[in-house]
Order: structure tokens, then sequence, then C-alpha cells
């Protein structure tokens, strides 16, 4: 997603500062697939002072919220997205996405086949390299292409800075996973509840009978 989202924001006129961790040399196909673009790279390393002097940080999924380099950008008052939230602040389409511990690459994959029935273009999306959001976005928006994603508890994270929520959110299941991440299941959960929390009385959630998460995420819904 970090290459789709370089490309993308850079051709829509912003002026982009990739910061990883990682060498030249282990990032060595993703500066290839981005050549041409202006993009400054700063590997090996991040600096403080592109967190603070940056107008937007977009962070990768696997970018803890509790990074310092993130807090950084916080108490700077910066702008925080993720390839999604930026999917969902400017992409019109209508968007069935599906999360859960378990079973949602499969859920997601036979929503796009059924929908295929009637619209021959539908691609699923979101948690996968080969249709990453931003890879999506100019090929999608705008068009009668609903757009099926599968979402993980991460991308779902900074979801609620769009204002905007799937007009169809499923949650397959949760089970404890992921939890060296969060701060017990309860924060995996509300990670997970991200998917519903901006929905109208237009939308549809649709959740787990049997899952004993599901009771908590109904005291959620709005």
């Amino acid at each position: 997603g970090g290459v789709a989202t370089a490309k993308w924001l850079a051709q829509h006129g912003a002026r982009v500062t990739a910061t990883d961790k990682r060498t030249k040399t282990v990032l060595e196909p993703s500066i290839k697939a981005l050549r041409g673009v202006p993009v400054k790279f700063v590997l090996g390393e991040h600096r403080q002072e592109d967190f603070k002097n940056n107008d937007m940080i977009i962070v990768n999924p696997g970018v803890p919220r509790e990074s310092e380099y993130v807090q950084t950008a916080v108490k700077a008052g910066k702008r925080i997205e993720n390839d999604t939230s930026l999917f969902f602040r400017y992409c019109d389409n209508s968007v069935i996405a599906v999360t859960g511990t378990r079973g949602k690459t499969t859920t997601t994959l036979w929503i796009a086949e059924l929908l295929k029935k009637k619209y021959t273009k539908v691609a699923p999306s979101g948690n996968t390299p080969d249709n990453a959001f931003l890879k999506e976005f100019d090929r999608v928006n705008g068009k009668n292409i609903p757009v099926v994603a599968e979402m993980s508890s991460w991308q779902l994270e900074h979801l609620p800075s769009s204002g905007r929520s799937p007009h169809v959110a499923v949650i397959t299941n949760l089970y404890p996973d992921h939890l060296n991440r969060y701060n017990g299941i309860k924060d995996y959960a509300n990670a997970k509840a991200n998917i519903f929390t901006g929905q109208n009385d237009g939308d549809f959630l649709i959740l787990n009978y049997d899952n004993e998460w599901t009771p908590h995420f109904l005291k959620k819904k709005p």
C-alpha cells in the first residue's frame, strides 16, 4: 500500500516524503516501483522534523498509534491519515467492507464474485497489495462500480478521520488475535467497530449472531 499511496499523493499534487527505517537495499523493489515519481526518500531512519514540518502524516498499517513519531505529529497538530481514510474521504463510490478475525478474505472474495453478475468490473480491494485502496481509486472513482473491501483492524484505526463509513459493513467474528498491537481484546474490538461508527440510517451493518462480541458491537452502533 505504501507505494500506491505515494504515487497517488504525488499524482494529485502533494509533495511527498517517504520515510522508512529500512535501508535502500532492502527497499529496492519499492524504490524501483516509484522511479519517475517525485518522492523524497529518507531511509534507514526517521527524523523528528519530518513529522513536525509536513502537513499530513500517512501511516502504513504496521505503524502503531503509540509510535513516538506518530505522537510527535499529533503534538504538532498534524493531520494523521492512512490509505483507508484517504480513500473513504475522497472516493464517491458505494463501499461494501468486510472485517473480522477470521473469514474476511473469503467473505470479501465471494461478495465481489456475486456482484460481478451485475457489475463486471468489481474487484476486491483494501487489505491486499495487488489492489490497495489508492491503487484502485482512479479506476473506480465516480463510476458505477461498488467497491468491495477487506479491511484489517490496523486499517480501520484511522477510518473515523475520514468522516465516513461503508454503506454495508460486515464483521465476520472476533477472537483473541493481534493483542500484541492492542491493549487487550476490548481495544481490538473497538478498532474493528470503526467500520460502522460513521454509518447513518441508510446504511447496513451485518454481524455474526453467534459471536460473543456481537452485543458489544450492537451497543456501539449509531
